[in-house]
């Protein structure tokens, strides 16, 4: 399982990266050998916030995953949860 292997492969460390609106925020998590933000990515387990972060390499790999229908990307109708928040903020159910 990736978190097994995550936590196996030694010492975490936590970089927070932004912090956004309603104290909620956007931290890189790595290991010496193991950048979980890319792993949840490339299964297909995270969306890449895009207005947050220009990585242009975790842009590339979740569209890999998407083309893959790896994870939430064989959701037909995925929505990201800045979209979901959204909707339930403004009482729309689509």
């Amino acid at each position: 399982m990736l978190c097994d292997q995550y936590d196996a492969a030694g010492h975490i460390r936590v970089f927070h990266l932004k912090l956004f609106a309603h104290k909620n925020g956007s931290a890189m998590v790595v290991n010496d050998t193991i950048n979980l933000n890319e792993r949840l990515l490339e299964a297909g387990l995270a969306w890449h916030y895009k207005s947050y972060d220009r990585n242009p390499e975790w842009a590339m790999t979740e569209n890999t995953a998407k083309k893959a229908q790896y994870g939430l990307w064989a959701e037909k109708d995925a929505v990201a949860p800045w979209d979901w928040r959204k909707r339930k903020q403004t009482g729309r159910s689509e």
